[in-house]
């Protein structure tokens, strides 16, 4: 339905409306197949006021051409923007055919505001004396195609048709169209369709060649399969000039399939076909837009049909969930179903107990009970495969293909310890996708628990509630725990690593070591003899493994802080300990003068901590910029292998190995650590127009950034927009925007959102400030108030730019 809005315009000392905007009679390229060629349209000269600054010649990647355009005589100068009051100009000039202005001076009168843009003006004494669809406004005929009781001074809701409200005092009503934005998109159910972009807003640059410049409205169609074909091409065309985009993969993810500005040999050169390969039951969505926001907006027809061929090239449109890669992993929730697809999803892992499923989602879980964990994938529609780990690129914990009973779904159990991360990799059979559902579910193990204080036994505790000093028996009963209750027992470590909880002596008869009275195989972890170190491997040489004074390698937990050097390449052999809350921390340190990923890799006998400890600023190799954490970091369990990998710039930097805080650990509990080293590169990350951070090529790109390698934020500055000689816009550094002979726009501003002049990544009032202050006067030089405001990039601030405004601040 067409209706009646009311849209921000800007503020000065006067009001305007703007009344209709006939085309530009101007070459512009066709990309039909996308790729450009060559218009034979012949420009139309241009006429500017004084004080502009002359337009250079445009280059060939100027989608209009541009001629050098000259000062207009003394009698063909009209009113400025800055001093317009009711004044009018002589009738009959000719300028560039975009229409003229009507609106209310500073006084109330009505005017008609002749600038270089209005054509064939005819002076009037009355209404009759014009020709049909115009206005006699201040001696000058005036065309208003839009109801004229709503001007700028919108002061009321009455002020505007259909009830609108105002939401400031400077607002004009202006038509709008139900499917503007791509979220309404109307469906086509026929082959013909009529429609207009008339009061539409101009959609934000996508990757088309087609990029929308000008207003335009939106269309859905679903593929048949076939050779598809959309087109403006139609004698019953009111518009101009038309482009067509078509997309698909929805509107938050819109992938160009093909674009076209004219292909209309029969009708209108200036009018657009556009066909692509369609995919069966896929939807497309359809741009009809104007060539320009200065081209001229119209009534239009869409045809769109197919010519009933098979086709078998279709763009993959297929968009990845969500939860395609483990660091966006979906949570679960112990005991609730989690209904999923991997549809679509990529992958290039595989786990160990079947083959190439490669195509993957990611879930995490938190354990909370202690017992046995089940993960299930029974029920699903497709042959899976389900592997558990202990991070993102960890251990794989356990994995299964076909544990369902009697079908091809997967099931595991593991055993749990409430609190502790999981993660669920579901995937496929040889690839096979399909839908799925998740359920995890935990069992808390029971049994006797002993209070080793008082000697009291209760039956079917769970092993969470029976706490240190209290013995726990899983699925045992009071009655048939060895030793009974009433005899003091304590944890009970085997060379092995075996943890069993018996008397002292029972403990030492066997030749096993009794730990401290009142410990539990619950509260502890046993050494084990599992890491051999190499007779070439460099030795900690830490005695007393730590405490209860490190002399060594305590790193910043020593004063002064010492730490052991390293080199890359070098594999040490070290030892640690833990008594009741403190621990041996031990710190390696290493510089390097030029990026590197480092990869720090260790193996334990005892649950450890490993990772960079972590800077800020990074690399400084200062105790006082320590920020307290670990980043990255893993918690490899004893007798396993745990690895963290980063890339940093040069400086100075401290690699840490120590248990955690779960176990007693008598000294003498090794671990093998070693350091390697390759070339990485850095550059610094521009996200909206600021630099965040120094970081590798790809998570910049993923965060939405632009990335200059080789340098950072202390030395880079972030690309801005550039207004060129030629009235081209590019987003470069302000020292390369010199270079090219260029006005820079400001910090925060690009050519693809101009009107976003505070650098937010989207148009609001609040942008507006800038531009009534500097209406009438030349754009000043960098550095100064008014160059942000021109949008344009002709080189002064007038009613152009407040009109490029308008149309970027949309509804």
């Amino acid at each position: 339905m067409t209706k009646l809005r009311c849209l921000p315009l800007f503020v000065s000392t006067f009001s305007v409306i703007v009344l209709g905007s006939p085309p530009i009679t101007s070459s512009h390229r066709d990309t039909t197949a996308l790729q450009p060629r060559t218009s034979t349209r012949t420009p139309v000269p241009e006429r500017v006021l004084p004080h502009t600054i002359p337009i250079m010649n445009a280059t060939p990647d100027d989608r209009h051409t541009v001629q050098t355009m000259e000062p207009l005589t003394a009698s063909d100068q009209r009113t400025s923007v800055g001093a317009m009051g009711s004044g009018h100009a002589n009738a009959n000039k000719l300028a560039r055919t975009l229409g003229c202005y009507c609106g209310i001076d500073t006084e109330g009168q009505d005017f008609c505001f002749l600038d270089e843009e209005c054509v064939n003006v005819t002076a009037c004494r009355s209404s009759t004396e014009c020709p049909s669809g115009f206005r006699c406004v201040a001696n000058n005929c005036c065309s208003t195609p839009l109801d004229f009781a709503c001007f700028l001074a919108c002061t009321s809701p009455s002020s505007c048709n259909n009830g609108n409200s105002c939401s400031t005092v400077f607002e004009s009503c202006s038509l709008s169209q139900s499917n503007d934005l791509c979220g309404d998109a109307q469906l086509i159910n026929s082959v013909s369709t009529t429609g207009s972009t008339v009061g539409a807003t101009t959609d934000l640059a996508t990757d088309c060649p087609t990029t929308p410049d000008g207003p335009g409205v939106w269309y859905r169609v679903v593929g048949t399969g076939s050779t598809m074909a959309a087109s403006t091409c139609s004698e019953f065309n009111s518009n101009p000039d038309t482009e067509i985009s078509v997309f698909c993969a929805g509107c938050e993810n819109l992938r160009c399939v093909a674009g076209n500005d004219d292909e209309c040999a029969l009708y209108s050169g200036l009018l657009s076909t556009i066909r692509w390969c369609s995919e069966l039951g896929r939807e497309y969505l359809i741009l009809v837009h104007d060539f320009s926001a200065t081209s001229g907006s119209g009534g239009f027809t869409l045809n769109v049909w197919d010519d009933n061929i098979t086709c078998t090239t279709p763009l993959d449109c297929a968009v990845p969930p969500p939860h395609d890669d483990c660091g966006g992993c979906l949570p679960v929730t112990t005991g609730v179903p989690f209904n999923g697809s991997t549809a679509d999803a990529t992958g290039t892992d595989v786990t160990s107990c079947t083959v190439t499923d490669t195509a993957d989602v990611w879930h995490c879980w938190t354990a909370d009970c202690t017992g046995e964990a089940t993960f299930s994938l029974c029920g699903s529609t497709f042959d899976t495969s389900l592997a558990v780990y202990d991070n993102c690129s960890g251990l794989e914990l356990g994995c299964d293909d076909d544990g369902c009973s009697l079908t091809t779904q997967s099931e595991l159990r593991l055993n749990v310890t409430s609190g502790t991360p999981f993660w669920v990799r579901v995937a496929g059979y040889q690839g096979a996708t399909g839908d799925y559902e998740l359920k995890v579910t935990c069992t808390p193990e029971t049994g006797a628990c002993c209070d080793g204080l008082t000697g009291v036994c209760q039956d079917g505790t769970a092993a969470i509630d029976c706490q240190t000093p209290s013995r726990f028996a899983a699925n045992t009963l009071c009655a048939d725990l060895i030793p009974p209750c009433a005899t003091p027992v304590s944890a009970c470590c085997s060379p092995d690593g075996r943890c069993t909880e018996s008397s002292a002596a029972d403990c030492r008869n066997q030749g096993d070591t009794p730990q401290s009275t009142g410990t539990t195989c619950l509260s502890l972890t046993c050494p084990r003899d599992c890491v051999s170190c190499d007779p070439s491997s460099t030795m900690e040489g830490e005695a007393n493994c730590g405490l209860p004074i490190d002399s060594v390698n305590g790193g910043c937990n020593t004063s002064p802080p010492l730490f052991s050097r390293i080199g890359c390449g070098e594999v040490y052999c070290g030892t640690v300990s833990r008594v009741d809350d403190t621990r041996d921390t031990d710190w390696y340190a290493v510089e390097v003068a030029e990026p590197t990923r480092f990869t720090w890799t260790v193996t334990s006998e005892f649950d450890a901590v490993i990772g960079l400890a972590a800077t800020d600023p990074p690399g400084t190799g200062i105790c006082a910029d320590s920020t307290g954490s670990l980043d990255p970091f893993v918690m490899p369990a004893l007798c396993t292998t745990g690895s963290v990998s980063t890339c940093l710039p040069r400086g100075a930097y401290w690699f840490f190995v120590a248990p955690d805080f779960t176990a007693y650990i008598d000294c003498g509990a090794e671990y093998e650590a070693t350091l390697t080293c390759e070339p990485c590169r850095l550059g610094a990350c521009c996200v909206n127009g600021t630099c965040v951070g120094t970081t590798e090529q790809l998570p910049c790109l993923n965060a939405g950034g632009a990335w200059s390698p080789d340098a950072n934020c202390d030395t880079s500055v972030c690309p801005e927009a550039c207004c060129l000689p030629n009235g081209g816009c590019v987003d470069v550094p302000p020292v390369e925007c010199l270079q090219r002979l260029g006005v820079s726009r400001g910090s925060g501003t690009n050519c693809g959102l101009p009107a976003d002049l505070d650098g937010n990544g989207g148009v609001s009032l609040s942008d507006w400030a800038s531009i009534p202050a500097c209406m009438g006067g030349p754009a000043m030089p960098v550095g100064t108030t008014c160059v942000i405001a021109d949008l344009n990039c002709d080189g002064i601030v007038d009613l152009k730019d407040a009109r490029a405004f308008q149309t970027s601040f949309g509804p």
